[in-house]
Parts: C-alpha cells; sequence; structure tokens
C-alpha cells in the first residue's frame, strides 16, 4: 500500500512538472484547467494553402531555434513559445489572418494559443498532427532550404 502511495504521488509531481492535467488516479477537480478550444487545420490544407501562396495565414513554430534549424514546415516562422508574448506587437499585424501554430507535438502550442488568445487574438488554428505528423510525411524542410 505504501509503494502504491508513492508511486501515485511521483506520477502526480512528474504529471504537473510536465504540464500534464492530471495524474493517473489523482483527484482532478482542483487541477483541471480548461483549455481554450481551438481549431485545426489539417495538413493537407495547410499544404494547398501554402501551395496557392495564400498570404492570409501566417505559420508560426513555437519550437526552439535548434529544433526549428533541424526541420521545419516551409514558410514558417520561428518563435519559441516562452517568447510569444514579447512578439505581441509584431504579430498584431496578422490579427486578421489565421495563424497557425504547432511545435513538436501540441503542447507547446497550446501554450502559445493560450497567450495568445488572453492578448485578443481569435484567430488561432492547431496544425493536426505537428511536427511529428509532418516528418512522418517526409515533408521536412531545413533551415535555408
Amino acid at each position: 500500500m505504501r509503494m502504491l502511495m508513492i508511486r501515485v504521488a511521483l506520477a502526480a509531481g512528474f504529471a504537473a512538472l510536465s504540464g500534464c492535467s492530471h495524474a493517473p488516479g489523482a483527484p482532478t477537480a482542483a487541477i483541471d484547467q480548461p483549455q481554450p478550444a481551438v481549431a485545426t487545420i489539417s495538413q493537407q490544407s495547410l499544404v494547398e494553402r501554402l501551395a496557392q501562396g495564400n498570404e492570409s495565414v501566417l505559420l508560426i513554430d513555437v519550437r526552439s531555434p535548434q529544433e526549428f534549424a533541424a526541420g521545419h514546415v516551409p514558410g514558417a516562422i520561428n518563435i519559441p513559445h516562452t517568447e510569444i508574448e514579447s512578439h505581441l506587437e509584431q504579430l498584431r499585424v496578422a490579427e486578421d489572418r489565421d495563424i497557425v501554430l504547432y511545435c513538436e507535438s501540441g503542447r507547446r502550442a497550446g501554450m502559445a494559443t493560450q497567450a495568445l488568445k488572453a492578448n485578443g487574438f481569435d484567430k488561432l488554428l492547431h496544425l493536426e498532427g505537428h511536427m511529428q505528423q509532418w516528418r512522418e510525411r517526409g515533408q521536412q524542410q531545413a533551415q535555408g532550404q
């Protein structure tokens, strides 16, 4: 019984550190936070919009500069999720455009989305499957290409 309690406590601690909403078996009432609902855009739809030279979309990669340099979606700009709030004024010029956010798997894009929503941005989309799926489809572009 004591080992089970230790495991639950450790799982809750790791979940809190990693940004998970709750650990299995942990009470959820106090720690669940409502996440903003954000529409997604499929990878195929994004590819089609980019191929048309569609200027109505701003694509933001919220991963680290090192991750971005290793490969990114063509046309994306790199603003790490930890720096998104320091770029709000520059992003205001794109408020009338769809802002598509992506990271490796979705967690950091979610944090960036929350920051943008809190600052009045509402035309936000998440790239379905994020960079993991983009890479699996063989569509990655290295910096400078």
